[in-house]
């Protein structure tokens, strides 16, 4: 997901499913919070940031569901 020069112990993912692709960068954008990553996969676009704590938080974007992305790469094997 994000890849870091440093490792920190409570390295946790939170992950968040929205309505809005555009919504979570603007929010984080009008913050003034630090966009540590971008990504995008078949379509599903995420932006991530740390917290204080240094947690990852990855704001994701409408696309298919996670259910739905392996369910179609278990039936492409």
């Amino acid at each position: 997901m994000i890849k870091t020069s440093r490792h920190h112990d409570a390295d946790v993912r939170v992950c968040g499913n929205g309505y809005d692709a555009k919504a979570p960068e603007a929010f984080v954008t009008k913050n003034e919070i630090e966009v540590t990553g971008r990504r995008e996969f078949r379509g599903t676009k995420t932006v991530c940031i740390r917290d204080p704590d240094r947690n990852v938080l990855e704001l994701i974007g409408p696309g298919p569901s996670v259910a739905q992305l392996i369910a179609e790469h278990v039936h492409s094997e």
